[in-house]
């Protein structure tokens, strides 16, 4: 394990500032998630930890230590990537060892790091198998065992779920969190996936234009959004968000997400558009005052197009945004 610190990091590519003096500090053994929209920074940071790119200015510090000039195989680092990257000649035992045959890592040495590996990431029964005849989720698995059985202090990953299906996605998300619970690594983890950053982030960090928008847990995030891109960002679906003039406040902007919305015994009317069936609920779309909103619940609400149905807003769930700064109001 190794805490990571940031200091005043700045990148910047032919004159455009990917990263702006960004300070982030990582505690020894922590799961953190960089998440964030296409383009923000979040996979160079990554890229700047590992030392495949070097920041224009500010230090890299790990456990203390500044890493400037550290080539990447001596920061104590392994990466997993989005591309699995296997060798498809080579079994999933051989894919597993490999790093280790190039260290000269004696035999029997070798061999223990492999099979505890393969029996944390259930492979033990593939291991004389080759990439091609596995699945993407046993690909994947292999990936992530080559850089354990390295025994790194940090282990970064870079969007390493996006080419799997739903239900790998899910399924790998439990595998990383297990393993993270058994390694007790340090984690820091590349998503654009709020799913992906809200399950397995013990903290997530908001990254949008090169900036920490904000940083805390998932339920800090979700429930005080800092400001209106978190707001909207965060949530799924998102938080709809609409002019407040409709409360006597000028402006400010109202959110509210649409598990706190009701239907029925309200005062304010919208209009019914149309509703999803989502399995677990129903998505219903309604005009208020011009806005679209989003609303889910448990139950059909059987109307028609243009049909009036009362609304009811939860306020004590309610969040307010200052129109020009877009900042958070409300405590």
């Amino acid at each position: 394990m190794a805490n990571v610190e940031f200091q005043s990091i700045s990148k910047t590519f032919d004159q455009q500032n990917i990263l702006k003096s960004v300070d982030l500090k990582i505690k020894s053994g922590e799961f953190l998630v960089l998440v964030g929209p296409s383009g923000c920074g979040k996979s160079t940071l990554l890229r700047l930890l590992a030392g495949l790119e070097q920041p224009t200015s500010g230090e890299i510090l790990i456990d203390g230590r500044n890493v400037k000039g550290v080539q990447p195989k001596d920061r104590g680092l392994a990466m997993v990537f989005q591309s699995y990257a296997l060798y498809p000649h080579l079994t999933v035992k051989e894919n597993l060892g490999f790093a280790l045959t190039l260290n000269k890592t004696p035999a029997h040495e070798m061999e223990k790091k492999i099979q505890e590996v393969a029996e944390i990431l259930r492979l033990t029964k593939l291991l004389s198998r080759k990439p091609g005849q596995l699945s993407g989720g046993q690909r994947q698995r292999v990936a992530l065992g080559r850089s354990l059985v390295k025994n790194p202090k940090i282990i970064l990953f870079d969007e390493p779920l996006s080419n799997l299906d739903a239900a790998l996605r899910s399924r790998m998300r439990y595998e990383i969190k297990k393993i993270h619970q058994k390694t007790k690594s340090t984690m820091i983890y590349v998503t654009h996936d709020q799913t992906e950053a809200t399950t397995l982030g013990d903290r997530i960090a908001i990254l949008n234009s090169g900036k920490i928008i904000q940083l805390g847990t998932a339920q800090e995030i979700f429930n005080k959004p800092v400001n209106k891109f978190v707001a909207g960002f965060v949530g799924s679906p998102e938080m709809n968000i609409l002019p407040a003039e409709f409360l006597g406040h000028k402006n400010i902007d109202f959110g509210i997400r649409p598990d706190d919305i009701q239907i029925g015994d309200g005062t304010a009317q919208a209009s019914f558009e149309l509703e999803e069936y989502m399995g677990s609920h129903y998505m219903i779309y309604a005009r208020f005052q011009g806005q679209l909103l989003r609303i889910t619940r448990s139950q059909s609400v059987s109307k028609k197009t243009g049909d009036l149905i009362p609304l009811n807003f939860n306020m004590a769930k309610a969040h307010f945004f200052d129109r020009v700064s877009e900042l958070r109001t409300n405590s």
